[in-house]
């Protein structure tokens, strides 16, 4: 009986050892349940990515804040960038090495128009390299690089920029609002670089680029997500003045061309459809697009005309108005 017993017994395990088998339509299901859940988080993975790539953005134009802010300290509220300063008034490649200001002329030479770069690297513990285009690269890749952009400057076709951008750098991250960097008519005090010249219509009269000329400075952009590309070909554009943009306030919009085209929207509005600011008080802002028209002008979001103009501002006075522009607009 007991080898009857033992035998029957091993059965029973061969069995058991059976059903804890996979058939292949269960393994099967299994992988398709591990690719379905796949498929449902890659995307909140890349989310979450990208949110920690935008914080850290914000934590690196935190730094430019407090760099900036030094820099007008040693140098009587100037605001970095500006012509009279440290930026270079004229076009971009165009006599760009020969800059010295008379505010400080131990600085180096302008790498483009409006810029404010260059000059706060030291504020970074970063040495300026003296050769341009390595301080071009020190200045764009290597410590003022959103960690989201990675578009690239070149290849640079246009001859007046070679010998000034590195063929493999990347296109900058981030750019002043070029309104801030002007004066106003009575403010004008000469044509030449170093003397406050670049005068502008729009620009209140008796404004400069100062900190203490600033008004309302938490809620004027010093430097946000930016677009300085070409419109057409992804390049450094002479068109867009180096350093600088006009911001994010249009007053019409036409065709893919323009600064709200799909092209240069994707550079600007680069963190899931937001935008980092840094204000002139120093915090950074995260913001959505908004639309430059709604509130009679005034605009909402990071369309707020606020943002991109000193107060004061006349929207009439613009050289790019468009036809719906409201006429009595004046930036609060």
């Amino acid at each position: 009986m007991y080898p009857r017993l033992g035998k029957r017994i091993g059965i029973v395990d061969r069995l058991d050892q059976c059903h804890k088998c996979f058939t292949l339509i269960e393994v099967l299901v299994v992988v398709a349940i591990i690719v379905l859940l796949i498929t449902i988080l890659l995307p909140s993975l890349a989310s979450a990515r990208e949110q920690a790539r935008s914080a850290s953005c914000g934590v690196l134009l935190k730094q430019i804040g407090v760099a900036g802010a030094g820099y007008a300290n040693i140098n009587r509220g100037w605001l970095v960038g500006s012509p009279n300063t440290s930026g270079n008034g004229t076009r971009p490649g165009f006599n760009a090495g020969a800059y010295t200001d008379t505010v400080n002329p131990k600085h180096y030479p302008a790498m483009h128009i409006f810029d404010w770069a260059s000059p706060l690297l030291r504020f970074l513990s970063v040495r300026p390299p003296i050769d341009i285009q390595q301080r071009y690269a020190a200045a764009v890749d290597e410590v003022f690089g959103c960690p989201t952009n990675r578009r690239k400057a070149g290849p640079v076709n246009f001859p007046a920029l070679k010998y000034l951008i590195p063929a493999d750098a990347s296109a900058p991250s981030y750019a002043t609002s070029r309104h801030f960097m002007l004066v106003g008519k009575g403010a004008k005090t000469g044509k030449i670089r170093g003397k406050l010249w670049w005068s502008k219509d729009h620009v209140p009269t008796g404004y400069v680029p100062k900190l203490d000329r600033m008004r309302k400075p938490a809620n004027k952009a010093f430097l946000a997500d930016a677009h300085v590309v070409s419109k057409t070909k992804g390049q450094i554009a002479n068109a867009n003045w180096g350093f600088t943009s006009q911001g994010a306030w249009r007053s019409h919009d036409i065709g893919p061309v323009t600064y709200r085209g799909l092209f240069l929207r994707k550079q600007m509005w680069r963190h899931q459809g937001a935008i980092n600011i840094l204000a002139f008080d120093g915090h950074v802002q995260r913001l959505t697009e908004g639309d430059s028209l709604t509130r009679n002008g005034y605009g909402q979001g990071a369309r707020k005309a606020q943002w991109w103009f000193p107060s004061g501002t006349k929207i009439i006075d613009l050289q790019d108005r468009g036809t719906n522009e409201p006429e009595d607009l004046v930036v609060p």
